[in-house]
């Protein structure tokens, strides 16, 4: 089966040229803290209000789910609307859920002023109680499908039916309690229609947190860990937060861990989302603006929004990913310690891409490549480039990762890599999980595995004299490739034993091939 390459996770081609300039850097640089990379700043919004601009009618009607659950739904038009390129924004109220339209009347001055489309969809309380608006419904037990953002997309796509709109996406902005709907759908929604998202005021939020729970944290949800990668570095998700929005007694506002005020908080998730997308080697795509003298009102936020629809707010995420990459030049000298000169660039990248178990690093860079540690090795690859862990992948295929099929491991990755006809072990079920690797053993692996996940020929040409026939077409595929030249003078040096060092440098040479495929078969 084939899966889009939208869900897989992609590091953009600006992150990997400023990642290139820092590894050509050879002068010695002080350690960076995750402090260091940046500080959300004050935004000063280019938009005004201007309230001389004539009214847009306002006009409703109820969509009913297939649950019978009934959903009131609010919207505006342009006066005179440009059909051809019609934005559509989709307003999340607050914690009462906009009983008498007070979102719709604010939210209209998009329509009035700009080519948008507003719609308010009322879910409302008796029908949809806080665990389903402001928590989505997110739960382990709780099928994706069931979770509220879905019900979103529902409504969605009978209003562009309704009004025969050649419209495929919308922006989604929330305040407060509809900021918390929000922004955990910017975290979770693999949606086709959700172009990008604003979270403002929120009073709770979820933390990239592993250690807690949702909803306070993600760690009962780790199953969706690959949606929310996926989401930090390829969908946009614009946190505001007002300074002013800081009094610990506010109303419908409970101060936590997370932070006094609705402002600690959102400057905090900041720091959540930051920390998680440098712990796990992603491009950051989200951003936090500061709305300056701004409580909390949801129509104080307009200027910011349409700030952002409009194109007038400048991006940070090109400075915020410089700085990512200065953090991780100034951190790869402890990591790169005791490798060869010759690998010490290509190890830094491997860190920075976050595409070589920690492990092997601790292990020692000229430590022998074990059999064992070559499989967790390519099977971070698989779940690099694939966007989901060996156990959602088996879990598709009915596989059995608790099973033992060698009698000398019950590795999770040798047995799933035995699934996958990657490889069949040593003989009479036996891995021999702490052999030493051969050179011509990882380009083989390498090889079977762009077969079977990548769905591409890994039979190329050997020129190399002392290759293996077992080997030959694989070692010429990793030659064509780039992911090998051999240790010169046309030898490959195929019975040579591994080095860790080794090891890393041919997967990740591996991975930035891989990498940009449109499709993986799985």
């Amino acid at each position: 089966m084939k899966i889009n390459k939208r869900y897989l996770k992609k590091i953009s081609a600006t992150f990997f040229c400023i990642l290139i300039v820092a590894l050509s850097v050879t002068a010695s640089v002080q350690a960076l803290s995750l402090d260091d990379i940046y500080t959300p700043e004050i935004y000063d919004p280019a938009t005004t209000i201007d309230d001389s601009v004539p009214p847009v009618s306002i006009s409703t009607y109820t969509y009913i789910l297939s649950d019978n659950r009934p959903v009131e739904v609010q919207y505006s038009f342009p006066n005179a609307p440009d059909y051809s390129d019609l934005t559509v924004v989709i307003v999340m109220p607050g914690l009462t859920r906009d009983p008498n339209g007070s979102y719709m009347r604010s939210f209209s001055y998009l329509s009035r002023v700009e080519n948008i489309c507003v719609i308010t969809p009322k879910f409302a309380q008796e029908y949809f109680p806080t665990a389903e608006y402001q928590r989505i419904n997110i739960s382990a037990a709780t099928p994706y499908e069931e979770w509220t953002f879905n019900k979103l997309d529902l409504v969605f796509e009978d209003f562009i039916r309704r009004f025969d709109l050649q419209v495929s996406k919308y922006i989604l902005y929330g305040h407060s309690a509809g900021g918390q709907f929000a922004h955990r759908t910017g975290i979770f929604s693999r949606s086709d229609y959700l172009d990008y998202v604003i979270s403002a005021s929120s009073g709770s939020f979820t933390f990239l947190d592993e250690n807690e729970y949702y909803s306070s944290g993600i760690k009962n949800i780790l199953d969706y860990k690959s949606n929310i990668l996926f989401n930090l570095s390829n969908r946009k998700v614009y946190i505001l937060t007002g300074n002013k929005d800081n009094d610990p007694n506010a109303s419908d506002f409970t101060p936590s861990e997370q932070g006094s005020t609705r402002h600690e908080k959102a400057l905090n998730f900041y720091k959540s989302t930051l920390t998680y997308a440098v712990q796990n080697r992603v491009y950051y795509n989200w951003e936090t603006l500061i709305m300056d003298g701004v409580d909390h009102s949801s129509s104080q936020t307009i200027p910011y929004v349409l700030d952002i629809i409009m194109g007038k707010y400048q991006s940070k995420t090109v400075h915020i990913n410089n700085r990512i990459n200065d953090y991780y030049y100034s951190n790869t000298t402890t990591f790169t310690g005791g490798a060869a000169d010759w690998a010490k660039p290509e190890l830094a990248e491997a860190f920075m891409l976050g595409v070589v178990p920690d492990f092997v690093s601790q292990a020692g860079w000229t430590h022998p490549t074990s059999r064992i540690t070559a499989a967790e090795a390519i099977v971070l690859i698989i779940e690099k480039v694939s966007g989901k862990t060996i156990d959602q992948i088996a879990a598709e295929k009915g596989w059995n990762l608790s099973e033992n099929l060698f009698i000398d491991t019950s590795n999770k990755s040798a047995t799933f890599l035995k699934y996958a006809n990657i490889t069949s072990g040593t003989g009479n079920n036996e891995y021999s999980p702490n052999a030493d690797y051969t050179r011509a053993q990882i380009v083989t692996m390498i090889g079977r595995t762009a077969e079977v996940f990548f769905g591409v020929s890994a039979h190329g040409i050997n020129t190399f004299s002392d290759v293996p026939d077992w080997a030959s077409p694989y070692v010429g595929y990793a030659a064509e490739k780039g992911i090998t030249s051999g240790v010169g003078g046309n030898v490959f040096d195929s019975n040579g034993i591994l080095q860790n060092q080794q090891t890393a440098v041919f997967l990740t040479r591996a991975y930035k091939v891989w990498k940009d495929l449109q499709s993986i078969i799985i």
